[in-house]
């Protein structure tokens, strides 16, 4: 029995020592794997594990266009000279408007339609049935993953987490001014200190660091890699680590990062010149570059914009079909009644009846003159996010733009959307509107809209003639001054023997009046001389003519402003308004000999005498 005992007790030993040598050699051997062979990228979050469909890829560009079905939802943008968003459904060769206010920003998403327009309000469209439900404001950017909506809150610039199904928040308390939302966890930075991106694991609020070597612009992360451009010189692609991987660039042209599609890497190639942008793609270890296409504008999504053979194109570049596209007309949504009032034209100034009222860039406000009450500032829901860049009297109404052109109803002080046509400049000559967009000058008169002249640099309009400078092959001509008469529809040029007018301040039949440099001065169309009338004078801005007279804004070398006055008849240059603050806006009265006059931060006219 006790040699039994004694062999049961042996082999128990023996299996401890089994056991003992297998469990060091699994460990000593996992120790020689990892040694000498290469580690594996391994990933901590879900939302990295996930393998995305090759169409698929997280990115914070702001895109403008969405496939959904047969129907492409686009912002035809700068090309077009139009913010709102249009549906083209490739199937039936149809387009059609959806908003007439402008959006910024469109992202598709389980079959629905997400944008967001210039007030910063949240919207969504079922191409189904086309109905429109708001979702919420204050939404600056926006992205979509998992049935979770990721936005930056206007008013705090904090990130906000909505969810789609029971339609609660939950504030990540981030503060950035890009992220990249990807489901479990976020990447932020800030603008100013780009080189540094912070991860943040949103369900157990952990966060990591990482430094790069450039300051980036966007981000995008495809498969276990992240893309980014580094200003316009070139991309880089880092690992979940943002360590280096490779880096592409091209010293005669700009790159800029646009999309990833099908294992390519798109980009952009810019050169020096606006209209020239080649769409190039390399493989997803930055080789094997080829181009893709021309196209006439920067998009961040499937469609692209291209021109053959004079003709205009919608190019999915997914599936590499093109569709005649029908153009974008200029719409006239409202143009008011005229009225029997008496308005006085000043610069971002109007004076109607007894009232001022006046734009301090953002605001539209109203004085009564000879009253102390305070000044009474139109902010509204209507103007949310509306910049009142410039202010105009036409017919007894108000006009404004801040992209877009609107009209200003003074007895029930409420504006009104004029057409859909971007508006870089307004000028008025009569009771006839003229909006500058970008190269296309139109005329807004008798209740419609036309263009008037396409590739064009509009210097001055008045006593119904335009002055232009023509644009040709993308250059702006500035040897030559075209001039239009609207009566004949007639044009002309005129010999300015290479005198380039960088800003007019008046012209009529024989001089023109405008600044060159430091220079204040007249160019005589009949004799062909320049003359310097005025010399070392700092140039703002701000022209306004009032019989005979040009007042102007000149900033001294102290940053202050002063209202300066020249005298067409003597040609003799007086100051009216001496070294005071950011003038905003002013109005000269001739009955009254007098200049009314707003500074910023103070929500006060100011009078002067100037006789």
């Amino acid at each position: 029995m006790e040699n039994r005992g004694k062999k049961i007790e042996r082999m128990y030993y023996i299996l401890a020592g089994i056991l003992l040598v297998g469990f060091l050699f699994s460990y000593f051997s996992k120790g020689i794997k990892d040694y000498f062979v290469p580690k594996l990228k391994t990933f901590n979050y879900q939302v990295r594990t996930r393998i995305l469909k090759q169409e698929d890829f997280y990115t914070n560009y702001t895109k403008n266009q969405a496939i959904v079905g047969d129907t492409i939802y686009f912002v035809p943008a700068l090309k077009y000279e139009d913010f709102c968003l249009y549906a083209y459904n490739t199937k039936n060769k149809t387009l059609e408007m959806i908003t007439k206010n402008w959006v910024n920003q469109v992202e598709p998403y389980e079959g629905i339609v997400y944008f967001r327009d210039v007030k910063d309000t949240l919207y969504r469209l079922n191409p189904k049935n086309k109905s429109i439900e708001k979702l919420f404001d204050n939404c600056a950017d926006f992205q979509i993953v998992d049935n979770k909506i990721a936005y930056l809150n206007s008013e705090n610039r904090n990130v906000i987490l909505y969810d789609i199904s029971n339609k609660t928040n939950i504030d990540l308390k981030i503060y950035p001014h890009k992220f990249l939302y990807m489901g479990d966890v976020i990447y932020y930075y800030f603008t100013d200190e780009s080189s540094y991106i912070y991860e943040m694991n949103i369900k157990d609020k952990t966060y990591k660091t990482y430094r790069l070597q450039d300051p980036i612009l966007n981000l995008m992360y495809y498969n276990g890699y992240f893309y980014t451009s580094v200003g316009n010189i070139k991309i880089v692609c880092f690992n979940n680590k943002f360590e280096k991987l490779w880096e592409i660039a091209d010293q005669n042209r700009g790159i800029e990062l646009s999309k990833i599609l099908k294992g390519r890497v798109y980009y952009y190639s810019l050169s020096n010149r606006e209209i020239e942008r080649v769409l190039m793609s390399v493989d997803l270890e930055g080789k094997n570059p080829r181009e893709e296409l021309k196209v006439n504008g920067i998009t961040y999504n499937n469609v692209e914009f291209i021109v053959e053979g004079n003709k205009d194109y919608i190019y999915d570049i997914k599936n590499k079909k093109k569709y005649e596209f029908p153009g974008i007309k200029p719409v006239l949504f409202y143009y008011p009644d005229k009225k029997e009032i008496d308005t006085l034209q000043g610069y971002r100034m109007v004076k109607a009846n007894n009232k001022l009222f006046y734009s301090d860039y953002v605001k539209l406000i109203e004085h009564k003159l000879g009253s102390d009450d305070g000044d009474r500032v139109f902010i509204s829901n209507n103007l949310k996010n509306i910049f009142v860049k410039d202010l105009k009297a036409v017919g007894g109404n108000l006009f404004f733009y801040g992209g877009q052109l609107y009209s200003f109803d003074i007895d029930s002080n409420t504006p009104n959307l004029v057409t859909n046509i971007l508006t870089n400049r307004m000028f008025v000559d009569g009771d006839t509107i003229y909006i500058f967009s970008i190269t296309n000058l139109y005329r807004i008169y008798n209740n419609k809209i036309e263009r008037l002249l396409e590739n064009a640099w509009v210097l001055y309009i008045g006593n119904g003639k335009i002055y232009y400078y023509p644009n040709e092959n993308g250059i702006t001509n500035g040897t030559k001054i075209m001039v239009l008469d609207i009566k004949t529809n007639k044009t002309e040029e005129i010999k300015n023997d290479g005198v380039y007018l960088s800003e007019i301040l008046y012209i009529n039949d024989k001089n023109i009046y405008y600044v060159e440099g430091n220079n204040l001065c007249v160019y005589n169309f009949e004799t062909k001389e320049k003359n310097i009338l005025h010399s070392n004078l700092l140039f703002f801005d701000g022209c306004l003519v009032s019989n005979e007279k040009i007042f102007f804004i000149e900033i001294n070398d102290n940053g202050k402003f002063k209202i300066k006055c020249l005298n067409i008849n003597t040609n003799k240059l007086s100051t009216v308004v001496e070294d005071i603050g950011y003038i905003n806006s002013y109005l000269y009265d001739e009955k009254q000999k007098k200049l009314y006059y707003t500074i910023s931060d103070y929500y006060k006219v100011l009078e002067v005498d100037a006789k």
